[in-house]
C-alpha cells in the first residue's frame, strides 16, 4: 500500500473541520477522520479538504446556501417590485409596457441595475409605500438625477398625454 499523499496535522482547521486523525489510506484515496463544530466526526479525504469541496459534516449547509442566495434581502417587498417593474418595462420586449418604454429609447441607468444602488436612493430620496417613481423628463432615463418619488396625482400629471390649459382669470364681476 502506498504512503499517504498529502499530511496534515492533527488539529488543522478546514472552515467547520479540524483533523482529529492521521492521515489514513484507503486503495485510492487518503482520507482524515475530523470533527465538524457541531461535533460530530466525518470522514473525509484529503483532496476534499485541499481543495475546499468539503466544509462541515452536512449541519452547515442550509445555512450555507441561504447565504449563498441572499443578495439584498430586498425580494418581496414593494419597493423591490417597483425596481423590478421599471427595469422589466425598460429591457424586457416581452413586457406589456415594453412599447411605452424600452421600445421608445427609454433605459435604466447602469448603477440601477444593481437593486442595492436603486434601494440605497430611494430611501434617500424619500421613498414611502405609496409613492410612484416618477421621471421629470418622461423622454429621459430613469437615473438619479431624472426621477423622483411621486403620489399618484402627481405623477398623472406628468405623462405624455397631459396637456397643460391655462384659464384667464376673469375679473370680477360688477
Amino acid at each position: 500500500m502506498a504512503p499517504p499523499r498529502l499530511i496534515f496535522p492533527v488539529g488543522t482547521v478546514f472552515r467547520s473541520l479540524t483533523v482529529v486523525s492521521a492521515p489514513l489510506s484507503d486503495k485510492t484515496h487518503t482520507c482524515y477522520d475530523c470533527r465538524c463544530i457541531c461535533g460530530q466526526i466525518v470522514r473525509v479525504t484529503a483532496g476534499n479538504l485541499k481543495w475546499d469541496n468539503t466544509s462541515s459534516c452536512g449541519c452547515q449547509k442550509p445555512l450555507l446556501c441561504r447565504a449563498g442566495r441572499l443578495t439584498h434581502g430586498g425580494t418581496g417587498t414593494k419597493l423591490y417590485g417597483v425596481w423590478n417593474t421599471m427595469r422589466q418595462r425598460c429591457e424586457n420586449p416581452r413586457s406589456v409596457r415594453y412599447i411605452d418604454y424600452g421600445a421608445r429609447g427609454i433605459t435604466v441607468c447602469l448603477a440601477w441595475t444593481v437593486f442595492a444602488n436603486f434601494c440605497a436612493w430611494a430611501l434617500t430620496n424619500g421613498y414611502t409605500v405609496g409613492l410612484q417613481i416618477d421621471r421629470r423628463d418622461n423622454d429621459g432615463p430613469y437615473s438619479p438625477d431624472n426621477c423622483r418619488w411621486a403620489t399618484p396625482v402627481q405623477q398623472r400629471a406628468n405623462r405624455r398625454d397631459s396637456r397643460r390649459v391655462e384659464t384667464p382669470i376673469c375679473p370680477p364681476a360688477n
